[in-house]
């Protein structure tokens, strides 16, 4: 989903979240790696923070959602091989 053309609606926050585990762990190779990698870095933290957008508007679509049908959150997410 595109955030400046698509709606909250299409935003998968199972996905979304999945994408800003991703980013994080790639920020920090860009970052531990030798000879550091300033512009992976870079790019990688913008993602973070549109992830983190997506995020916000899907959360906040489906609260408000949840508020006017009585229906549940379908926030699902990933559990990084922990058990639940």
């Amino acid at each position: 989903a595109d955030a400046a053309t698509s709606g909250p609606e299409q935003v998968s926050l199972k996905m979304t979240s999945t994408l800003m585990v991703y980013s994080a762990l790639f920020m920090r190779f860009a970052y531990t790696v030798q000879p550091r990698n300033p512009l992976l870095l870079a790019c990688h933290a913008f993602n973070e923070v549109a992830q983190m957008n997506q995020f916000r508007r899907g959360y906040e679509y489906q609260v408000k959602r949840r508020e006017e049908t009585g229906e549940e959150l379908e926030v699902e997410l990933p559990t990084l091989g922990a058990v639940a």
